[in-house]
């Protein structure tokens, strides 16, 4: 089968994210990465950018915990949590709808919604569908649509007190028999509507039951549906966690109103803290397909690189213990190194060139050297501390990626950076996602024709409207693109290359354009 790779580096202005998506040809094998999420307010862009190119998220990576590059995670993460908990109440109360004329089929819904919200589910299901029935059972087939609701609302409360799944309403998120109302009654109605109607019940209970519970916590950034898009996604990030209560929202939980946690039914996550130096994880503990399949190394984090003596040393310790991935396809290698410094990097290409990587077919044979770090996203967004002439000159880059936006507070890309990629005689592009922070060295930022200035290796992609980043605009994503048979050409065949993709305004017509580049 032949492999075909895509890198993607998403547009999310301050801060960092990118996706790693590798596929077969025959569609048998597909492996998808998430490097990062941006600010928590960039969390429904990079969800809405995933949706659109895989189908699922395997892996993702927080390289380290600063916000512009964990924020969008964790509320996307939250965001799932909230989705897995309304899907599964809206599961339960549709199965206590399912017979009945409508008084009967509300009773029961809102019997069994009520057991739900309050506990009533996986292992307890049968409490949930007991309180239903007796809900129906009971209910008089011409009581109105609010007497129906009322009396299963109270049948879903008795059962759960009798089981004694919780001991009272306060122990959870909703307070009084008034909170249980407004979250149980509009889904019930919603779907029991739908069902009358011939519609999808379950997903009109969800939608109901989501709006309720998503206004019910505080992340407003969490506040959109992922379709359960990351409930089984292994997650590999440093371990010792600054970020208050990262480690319960992995693993399900959400903090509601009034400080109280509760845990979504349906997460099935691993977390891979503090993986080992020179582990692969993109594959990890699943399957290896072997042959020509890309993989991900980690070759740094918590200020160390895989075979190489000493610490990272660097002017911003949360910078030094950054996750540094190198990937390879057969011949073709990628850099990406969340805030890593310049001594990270130059460590990172030191090692690399020197003893090649891993192989996971043969422990006692790894894979040859390589010639060069095809291309490399720059370090903490083009700050002058990383990307230094060392990593330059020994990884020998093509193509380098640059994490940008609009930075005028951070001064980033800094100029010496911007430079030094100008005045390397490997790069032949360096792309920028939007760069409207008048910088030397790329005219599109200073609203000059960046394809017809003489001597410019700059590309900004998108449209320079940093102050808009939905989906539908002309966004500065880039995306880079190999197949498995210009991977594995020799060195200096003219069809060992990649390609690069990405919205220029200043094409003729604006539009995207893609570049082919030979390593």
């Amino acid at each position: 089968m032949a492999w075909q790779l895509g890198i993607h580096v998403i547009d999310v202005g301050q801060g960092e994210s990118s996706l790693i998506h590798a596929w077969d040809a025959t569609g048998t094998a597909v492996r998808s990465m998430l490097v990062d999420g941006g600010l928590a307010s960039c969390a429904s862009t990079v969800y809405a950018y995933l949706q659109n190119r895989v189908t699922a998220i395997d892996r993702i990576v927080i390289s380290h915990y600063d916000a512009d590059h964990s924020g969008g995670i964790i509320s996307l993460l939250l965001a799932d949590n909230l989705y897995n908990l309304a899907d599964t109440v809206a599961d339960i109360l549709v199965q206590g709808a399912q017979t009945g004329n409508r008084a009967q089929r509300i009773a029961g819904a809102a019997a069994a919604a009520t057991a739900a919200v309050m506990g009533a589910h996986g292992t307890r299901l049968a409490v949930a569908l007991a309180a239903s029935a007796h809900a129906r059972n009971k209910v008089s087939p011409t009581a109105d649509d609010g007497d129906a609701a009322r009396a299963g609302l109270d049948d879903g409360l008795e059962y759960v007190q009798d089981n004694a799944i919780w001991r009272t309403l306060n122990e959870k998120f909703c307070q009084s028999y008034q909170d249980l109302e407004q979250v149980v009654w509009p889904a019930v109605q919603s779907a029991v509507d739908a069902l009358h109607g011939g519609a999808d019940a379950r997903a009109a209970a969800r939608n109901e039951l989501f709006t309720v519970f998503a206004a019910m916590q505080n992340d407003a950034n969490a506040r959109f549906q992922t379709g359960g898009y990351f409930h089984a996604t292994t997650i590999i990030d440093l371990g010792d966690s600054k970020v208050d209560q990262y480690a319960k929202i992995c693993a399900g939980g959400i903090l509601m109103r009034g400080n109280r946690w509760i845990t979504a039914p349906g997460i099935d996550r691993t977390r891979n803290s503090v993986p080992d130096l020179g582990e692969e994880v993109l594959w990890g503990e699943d399957p290896y397909p072997g042959g020509a399949a890309p993989l991900v190394y980690v070759l740094a984090r918590g200020k160390r690189v895989w075979r190489k003596q000493g610490e990272i040393s660097g002017s911003q310790p949360d910078n030094n213990v950054s996750i540094g991935l190198v990937l390879r396809f057969n011949h073709f290698y990628y850099y990406t190194g969340g805030d890593l410094p310049s001594d990270g990097e130059k460590m990172i290409a030191e090692t690399i060139m020197a003893n090649g990587l891993p192989n996971p077919d043969d422990e006692d044979d790894p894979f040859d050297t390589p010639d060069r770090i095809a291309c490399f996203k720059c370090g903490h967004h083009g700050a002058e501390t990383s990307t230094g002439d060392d990593f330059l000159t020994k990884a020998k880059p093509r193509a380098a990626f640059i994490s940008c936006g609009k930075h005028e507070s951070f001064e980033h890309p800094r100029p010496e950076v911007l430079k030094r990629l100008h005045d390397s005689t490997s790069i032949q592009w360096y792309y920028l996602t939007n760069c409207n922070f008048v910088t030397d060295y790329v005219p599109a930022s200073r609203r000059q024709n960046q394809l017809t200035t003489g001597g410019n290796k700059s590309r900004v992609a998108g449209d320079n409207n940093q102050d808009n980043l939905a989906v539908g605009r002309n966004r500065g994503d880039i995306e880079l693109s190999i197949t498995e048979a210009e991977s594995l050409y020799a060195a200096n065949h003219h069809l060992r290359q990649f390609h690069v993709r990405y919205y220029d305004e200043d094409a003729t017509p604006a539009g995207y354009r893609t570049e082919d580049i030979t390593f």
